[in-house]
């Protein structure tokens, strides 16, 4: 690093906590060898590049978003084309991005794929297979419109934010459904919906989401 001129290093963290103290900064190197499970807590806005002695951790990598993974150890040659790809995708002064890649200024990148870990294997997963989704700590249960479910490492609130919320809807703490999935809207007596999807399966409409479905099924 010491040879980046055009990087300054602010400092080593040994945890999330310590490092809070000196954001906000432009990039993060992590060392997934001495922290484990902290893709679900990574800082917005920040670009992460996610180091490990174990080639499995990519997949950690690919899931939160991380702008490189880098497999220990590291040769130099390897690191500098991190450095390159780092450059070229998030250092761009504002006017040079904008005038490069407009559309990228103006819509965000959703997730349409996901890469569920299986004991020996890795399955990818359209979300447009997926009906619904149900957090379960930091893993989600994946609910397919085939009727399987697939245990997924992320929590409910990280997945959330790289889906299209076009597409998906969190109906209360523990669900997000996908709206093509939504078979019936029933309205109940107490002012809440149950929604009905495709496998049949009901959910309860939290009142704190229930004005985001009205809007999307445009109903009063």
């Amino acid at each position: 690093m010491a040879e980046c001129a055009d990087i300054k290093l602010i400092a080593c963290c040994s945890s999330l906590d310590e490092l809070t103290r000196f954001l906000p900064i432009d990039l993060l190197f992590i060392d997934l060898d001495d922290e484990t499970g902290i893709c679900d807590l990574l800082p917005a806005g920040v670009i992460t590049v996610l180091l490990s002695s174990k080639a499995e951790h990519a997949v950690d990598a690919y899931n939160a978003d991380a702008r490189d993974f880098l497999l220990k150890p590291i040769s130099k040659q390897r690191f500098q084309s991190c450095l390159f790809r780092v450059r070229n995708n998030a250092f761009l002064p504002p006017a040079v991005s904008k005038q490069s890649n407009p559309a990228s200024q103006l819509a965000p990148v959703y997730q349409t794929r996901l890469i569920v870990r299986d004991p020996g294997r890795f399955r990818f997963v359209d979300v447009s297979d997926i009906d619904a989704i149900k957090g379960a700590g930091n893993y989600v249960d994946l609910l397919l419109r085939d009727g399987r479910h697939l245990l997924h490492r992320e929590t409910l609130n990280n997945l959330e934010r790289k889906l299209n919320p076009a597409d998906f809807v969190r109906v209360n703490r523990s669900f997000i459904i996908r709206f093509p999935s939504i078979m019936e809207v029933r309205a109940n007596v107490q002012g809440e919906y149950t929604i009905v999807l495709r496998n049949e399966r009901e959910l309860t409409l939290s009142k704190r989401s229930r004005q985001k479905l009205t809007e999307l099924l445009e109903v009063s």
